[in-house]
């Protein structure tokens, strides 16, 4: 194990910020508690440490180094056979400009974010790096696609989707609270499994976070399938 350092979540957030990933790898108290006295050393201000479902850090260094499990993040996946999906609600996002509904759909794809839930972060660092992320969205830096549903004009459900080889990958998803139990969700899903269809591509991804039980509901219900879980421990030093 060693410390990476995340120079662009260093530079987004004004500090020196580094990641342990812990996900293949056998590690001991030890290895944890060096480690951290080794990031404070290198003046790193947070450290990220990621780990399988099972991985759990001794109360003794979460204690120590102000360290706090901030989110079970869980990996979605499903297959589905190449096929025409009823989602006539749906369009693409072609403008460059970002709607405010868009904004307030992307701020909603976030309640259970760490950067929302560990009370170290601004609530204006989560807004910002929402905002910074639906924009890199919009204008195709970290996205292929914005899908929205309109009703009486205004933007009601809004996802983003990244090609990945064989896969799809869904960043944002939201849908807004007027609009929850009315199908747009899954109208959302129907159009992006349109669109990976007509590109011979049969699998999609998303990620949420395991308290978020209504996501986790919703994508079980879609057919979707759990394809991993890990424990992501936010370290102030």
């Amino acid at each position: 194990m060693n410390i990476e350092t995340l120079h662009w979540d260093s530079n987004f957030f004004s500090k020196k910020i580094g990641k342990i990933d812990c996900s293949n790898e056998i590690f001991n108290y030890q290895q944890i508690w060096q480690l951290l006295e080794s990031a404070k050393k290198d003046k790193y201000e947070l450290v990220y440490i990621f780990g399988d479902k099972e991985f759990i850090i001794d109360q003794e260094v979460l204690s120590n180094f102000d360290g706090r499990l901030v989110d079970k993040k869980v990996v979605y996946k499903t297959n589905f056979d190449v096929n025409i999906f009823n989602s006539t609600d749906v369009s693409i996002y072609n403008s460059l400009i970002l709607d405010e509904s868009i904004l307030n759909l992307a701020y909603r794809s976030g309640e259970y974010s760490r950067f929302l839930l560990d009370p170290n972060f601004e609530k204006d660092d989560f807004r910002n790096l929402y905002k910074t992320w639906i924009l890199n969205s919009i204008n195709k830096q970290i996205a292929d696609e914005v899908f929205v549903v309109k009703f009486q004009s205004s933007i009601v459900g809004m996802a983003t989707l990244k090609l990945k080889n064989d896969s799809g990958d869904i960043g944002l998803i939201a849908v807004d609270e007027s609009v929850q139990g009315k199908g747009v969700g899954t109208q959302l899903i129907s159009a992006i499994k349109n669109y990976l269809s007509q590109r011979n591509i049969n699998c999609l991804e998303v990620a949420t976070q395991l308290n978020n039980t209504k996501a986790c509901a919703f994508y079980n219900k879609c057919g979707f399938t759990v394809k991993s879980i890990n424990n992501i421990y936010h370290f102030w030093l």
